[in-house]
């Protein structure tokens, strides 16, 4: 398991960690990944994956489902009241846990993300899967190429600020960015076994649209 120590992306307090990604944790001095993809295995049916409840617009119809990708928090708070109203440009989210180990889980809070701020997950390969030094299951995401420059922007740019992993419209987990990310690797970990299965299925279906 990769250390808070070798990840640009550490651990809150009110954050829950599921995706680590393996550089050095030093503000503005981005190094490579070095970890790369393993053999994927196994698959669990697509509409395992909950819904996700966004927020609606004044009209009463809700607006179309975020892309999977690394989203900019503007805000977070256990009280929907105090992350409402959205913008037109802003979408509502539940950050439930729902993926993490269930000695993991922490309080259900509500987070503002931007849609216009964010990083698609478009793949150079197939997301796969791998297991940690504790036999744990992880996912192993390889962004393709023209996607890794603008991470690296992105990173660069909201450095010190939070972001929301979402797949599927659901936020898998929150983090902040300690540094510029550079490669285009992730690594999604301590996600329940039956989890990760459903966010690997979710990422199959999704990258063959």
């Amino acid at each position: 398991m990769t250390t808070s120590k070798d990840s640009n992306l550490r651990r809150r307090s009110t954050f829950g960690v599921l995706v680590i990604i393996t550089t050095v944790s030093v503000c503005g001095m981005p190094v490579t990944a070095s970890e790369g993809p393993t053999t994927s295995t196994g698959t669990m049916p697509a509409d395992a994956l909950p819904q996700s409840s966004h927020h609606k617009t004044e009209t009463g119809k809700s607006k179309s489902k975020l892309k999977d990708g690394l989203y900019l928090i503007l805000r977070q708070d256990p009280d929907r009241a105090k992350v409402e109203p959205a913008a037109p440009d802003e979408e509502i989210v539940i950050n439930d846990f729902e993926f993490l180990q269930p000695s993991e889980r922490e309080t259900t809070s509500f987070i503002a993300v931007s849609q216009e701020q964010f990083i698609p997950f478009i793949f150079s390969t197939d997301p796969a899967k791998g297991s940690d030094d504790n036999g744990r299951t992880k996912l192993l995401l390889q962004l393709a190429e023209d996607q890794i420059k603008p991470l690296e922007s992105f990173t660069e740019k909201h450095c010190g600020k939070s972001v929301a992993i979402i797949i599927g419209g659901k936020v898998v987990t929150t983090h902040k960015i300690r540094e510029a990310i550079t490669g285009g690797k992730l690594q999604i970990t301590r996600c329940s076994d039956f989890g990760c299965d459903v966010l690997y299925t979710q990422l199959l279906k999704d990258s063959k649209h």
